[in-house]
């Protein structure tokens, strides 16, 4: 492997994870933490909607990955279903939550340029297609909008 694409393939990873659900409950935790129980609670929303949108949409519209996997029980399978991303999902939501509880415009573009980039991060790491990134991202978006506004 060239030393370019190592680092590159390095970062790329290490943004993608901005996108998982451990980092989701990281700022969870770190959110109630600071006292600011009403960010904290509409993040873990947006966790439990995740989960309760994306996975149905995986097992009933099962896609595999561009780098194929295996799987041999339910929990597998949702893993090694692509459609659509859940990081990207997870990365957009942050981005609407976030952006509408600090409420300010440099804030919510980096936010905005964060969120694209772990989307991005995603098809660059082969783990999806850009149509999983693209309807992840969308229903991101959404899930966001609900959470900020109904709650």
């Amino acid at each position: 492997m060239k030393p370019v694409k190592f680092v590159t393939e390095r970062v790329m990873f290490h943004i993608s994870a901005l996108g998982s659900a451990a980092f989701m409950i990281i700022l969870v935790l770190f959110y109630f933490f600071l006292g600011k129980t009403r960010l904290s609670f509409e993040l873990f929303i947006g966790l439990l909607l995740v989960f309760a949108v994306a996975v149905p949409i995986k097992l009933l519209f099962y896609r595999d990955r561009p780098r194929r996997r295996r799987f041999s029980n339910l929990m597998e399978k949702i893993d090694a279903a692509s459609f659509p991303s859940m990081h990207a999902n997870r990365a957009a939501m942050i981005f609407i939550i976030m952006s509408f509880y600090f409420n300010g415009i440099f804030f919510a573009v980096f936010m905005f340029a964060m969120s694209l980039l772990v989307s991005y991060s995603r098809i660059y790491l082969e783990r999806h297609y850009w149509k999983d990134v693209v309807a992840g991202y969308v229903l991101g978006l959404i899930e966001g909008g609900l959470i900020v506004f109904f709650l």
